[in-house]
């Protein structure tokens, strides 16, 4: 918060001491005034927001920035540092294998079957038993299934 007041109070006292400053250009370099002035905001921001080009003189290196066509492009790959190997703990994770399912013998239920049934001797209808209930066993064919399944993975050092 502390960087984004300063740059706030410098853009400010740049703006006001440049509204502020006599103006001395004539009619036909007008133009050239205003021009000069926009160029030299761009100077002022580019030292105050690009943080990559000041040596402090601790120990920091000066880094070069190439601008093509407008654009800033970022150092090559060989003068950043390799990052540092961080710790990835253990844990479980869950995770989902095909497993193959012996076949066997399973007892299918079927249950008994009631309907209305006419009796001619009562000359009446009665709630009777039309087919009785079986149990016949019946062979189910092996085949893959998938299930979940957790696993312990072990802690490790990653490089990102």
């Amino acid at each position: 918060m502390k960087h984004i007041t300063k740059v706030a109070i410098i853009a400010v006292t740049g703006t006001l001491l440049l509204a502020a400053a006599p103006q001395r250009a004539q009619a036909d370099d007008k133009t050239w005034a205003t021009v000069g002035k926009i160029l030299t905001g761009f100077v002022v921001a580019d030292k105050v927001f690009n943080h990559d080009n000041r040596d402090y003189g601790r120990g920091h290196s000066r880094t070069t920035v190439v601008y093509t066509h407008g654009h800033r492009h970022a150092p090559s790959p060989q003068d950043c540092p390799p990052p540092a190997p961080r710790w990835i703990p253990g844990h479980y994770e869950t995770r989902c294998e095909q497993v193959w399912v012996e076949g066997c013998w399973k007892t299918v239920e079927t249950p008994a079957v009631y309907d209305w049934v006419w009796d001619p001797h009562c000359r009446r209808y009665e709630w009777k038993m039309v087919r009785p209930a079986t149990c016949p066993k019946v062979w189910v064919a092996g085949c893959y299934e998938t299930r979940e399944v957790r696993v312990w993975v072990e802690g490790r050092y990653a490089h990102n």
